[in-house]
C-alpha cells in the first residue's frame, strides 16, 4: 500500500506540472486527476473534474459516464 501511494503522489505531481503547462486544459491529465481523487474519497472534487472533462471534449461519452459514476 505505501509503494501504491507513493506512485499516487508522485502522478498527482507529473499532473500538476501538466496542467500548469496547458493553462489547466489538458482534458487527460484532468481525468486521471478525477479518478485519482474517486479513489481517494473526494467524490465531489473528482465529479467536479470529470465535469470540466465534459466540457472540454462535449462528445466524449466516457467524460459522462464518469460524472455518472461520480454522482
Amino acid at each position: 500500500m505505501k509503494n501504491l501511494t507513493c506512485h499516487c503522489n508522485m502522478l498527482v505531481a507529473v499532473i500538476k506540472e501538466q496542467l500548469q503547462e496547458t493553462q489547466g486544459l489538458c482534458e487527460y491529465a484532468i481525468y486521471v486527476q478525477a479518478l485519482i481523487l474517486r479513489l481517494e474519497g473526494n467524490i465531489q472534487e473528482s465529479l467536479d473534474l470529470f465535469q470540466t472533462c465534459a466540457v472540454l471534449s462535449p462528445p466524449c461519452a466516457d467524460n459522462l459516464k464518469q460524472v455518472a459514476r461520480s454522482l
